[in-house]
């Protein structure tokens, strides 16, 4: 979403900066790298996942003076947005979150406490502009956190829909063959890290309940874990054990980290998002800009503009047995009928959810920042 944004305020005459943390695995593109390309001044600062840094405060601060920053739009909830947000009273510029999450803290007890208390501090007084990519987010930030409703509105975010792909159907037969999926099969996609958070454990256990009623059903599951983190690991081999276990290695693919997900999404006969929590998950509407029906849990409250049975079908997160019956009620569909599914996925996906309409709306909140700052 970084990205998308800093292309749209180029293109409106902006001068733009980017404060970019560690690099992804060298696998995977880096933001700093398609940033540079694009004519972004990149500096790498290192890691932001840390609590509080004074060090990061420092490198923040000169960077802020040098460039003479107007604005600072943040897209990690919580650190990036603490330590730019702290940089930026001091000099009074105002800040532009995007929350792209719901906003959980791990701990219990005094801990998560602290944690919840230093959270809401930072959004009632460091945030000019909280922009959600839900509603469940922003009523959140507003009941439990005390921030100014009049600072708050919701964003979801966007894709371009125009790179949305369908696939001809000898090619789209050529694909599913090299991912060794049978013509007979009912192919499911689901495009996450791989975290607890993500929720592909229930997923599992969906297609275990599925393949046990004899559907011939196979389950795709394209993403890595989040490097250096140990707990994202340790879910990794959660997952691939439980695989093994239930005798689904056959039935389940580990794909990893891919560049041709668009591919993936026009391949698949059905994509199946199975969050615990969220914010509005990329991948999902990728998957509806390719015209392909959607399963996806309550994670981020209900997408706008979705309708149950016309688009998909949404249940409850953390439910396994409500995901299979999305996921037999889509099978059951006929070929026709699962083709207007996904035509009314991509129809809803180029009307509320193009990455067009988000860049705009950023464009619109910097200016109105500047506009009142004169």
């Amino acid at each position: 979403m970084g990205v998308s944004v800093a292309k749209c305020l180029l293109q409106n005459g902006y001068s733009v900066v980017a404060a970019c943390g560690l690099r992804p695995p060298k696998e995977q593109p880096a933001v700093a790298d398609i940033l540079n390309v694009m004519g972004v001044k990149v500096y790498e600062v290192g890691n932001f996942n840390r609590t509080f840094s004074l060090g990061l405060i420092r490198k923040l601060y000169r960077i802020v003076k040098l460039e003479n920053i107007t604005h600072a739009i943040t897209f990690f909830v919580t650190t990036d947005t603490r330590h730019i947000g702290i940089v930026a009273k001091l000099l009074g510029v105002p800040v532009v979150a995007s929350v792209q999450i719901q906003i959980e803290f791990i701990g219990g007890g005094f801990a998560k406490i602290v944690k919840r208390c230093g959270f809401g501090l930072v959004y009632r007084n460091l945030v000019a502009r909280a922009l959600c990519t839900s509603d469940l987010i922003a009523r959140a930030l507003v009941s439990d956190y005390g921030v100014a409703q009049d600072r708050v509105e919701v964003l979801p975010n966007g894709v371009d829909t125009s790179m949305g792909l369908v696939l001809q159907p000898a090619d789209r037969n050529q694909l599913r063959s090299e991912l060794g999926v049978r013509s007979d099969e009912f192919l499911v996609l689901n495009v996450a890290r791989l975290d607890e958070q993500k929720g592909q454990i229930h997923l599992v256990e969906a297609v275990r309940i599925l393949s046990e009623h004899g559907l011939k059903i196979r389950l795709i599951l394209v993403g890595d874990t989040t490097p250096n983190h140990a707990a994202s690991i340790a879910y990794a081999e959660v997952l691939r054990q439980t695989v093994r276990q239930a005798g689904l290695h056959s039935t389940i693919s580990f794909l990893g980290w891919r560049d041709d997900v668009l591919r993936l999404c026009a391949a698949c006969d059905c994509y199946a998002h199975a969050s615990l929590w969220e914010g509005f998950p990329l991948a999902l509407v990728e998957a509806m800009s390719c015209a392909r029906p959607v399963v996806t849990t309550d994670c981020m409250g209900w997408p706008p503009g979705f309708i149950d049975g016309t688009h998909g079908f949404v249940v409850r997160s953390g439910d396994p047995g409500a995901l299979a019956k999305a996921l037999l009620r889509v099978w059951e569909l006929d070929s026709g009928r699962r083709e207007c599914m996904g035509a009314a996925c991509q129809e809803l996906a180029r009307a509320r959810y193009d990455v067009r309409q988000v860049q705009q709306r950023f464009i619109m909140v910097c200016d109105d920042l500047a506009r009142s700052a004169r």
